[in-house]
């Protein structure tokens, strides 16, 4: 495998990190009762345009195909 693959494999999987660390952030700001700066704001929504908020607590189990 060349460099050129690998790296555009570790990039793909820092984006995947990332996102995740975005959605965990704005859902735990969704729990604060404060007001984040305008940055922040912004930021969570961004997020909440794509992805909706998790009323509960979703374990994280083996998802099975329908």
């Amino acid at each position: 495998m060349n460099t050129a693959i690998k790296n555009g494999q570790i990039l793909d999987n820092a984006f995947g990190i990332l996102g995740i660390e975005f959605i965990a952030a704005s859902q735990a700001l969704d729990f604060r009762e404060f007001t984040p700066g305008v940055g922040v704001r912004k930021a969570r929504e961004v997020v909440r345009r794509h992805v909706a908020h998790l009323g509960r607590i979703v374990r994280c189990t083996r998802i099975t195909q329908k």
